[in-house]
């Protein structure tokens, strides 16, 4: 589960940025040259198959499981590809306090929530018996 969930979020962060340079073309060139483009298909493609990698990701094990790999891979992912590829950068100096207070707010939630949901899924299911003892 957490291995799919990490390829969705990928797939998630490549759809986004292929969606990002879609928009500049649509933007600069207009809606021909829009449709003329690779990255148009490109994010249709990768992301119904982001979106079935989720799914499948989501059958195969717990929400424990597959969601720290998606919360963070495609935050994660999604920062790397705006750097590398379109020249964006991570403000420092006074912003990186609340910057790393709100990564740290992330991880925390990530991090509880794999302790909460099995604890709930125990909670709403029982032990499996009906009706007490017999």
């Amino acid at each position: 589960a957490a291995v799919l969930a990490a390829a969705a979020a990928i797939g998630n962060a490549l759809t986004a940025a292929m969606l990002k340079s879609a928009s500049g073309v649509l933007a600069a060139d207009g809606f021909g040259a829009f449709l003329a483009t690779w990255q148009t298909y490109g994010f249709a493609v990768v992301g119904v198959s982001s979106l079935l990698l989720l799914e499948n990701a989501l059958q195969a094990g717990s929400l424990a499981a597959s969601q720290p790999a998606l919360t963070i891979g495609d935050a994660t992912v999604s920062l790397l590809l705006g750097v590398t590829l379109f020249g964006e950068h991570v403000r420092t100096g006074v912003w990186l306090l609340p910057e790393l207070v709100g990564a740290g707010f992330i991880a925390w939630g990530v991090i509880r929530l794999t302790q909460v949901v099995p604890h709930a899924q125990q909670t709403l299911v029982g032990d499996g018996r009906r009706g007490g003892r017999r």
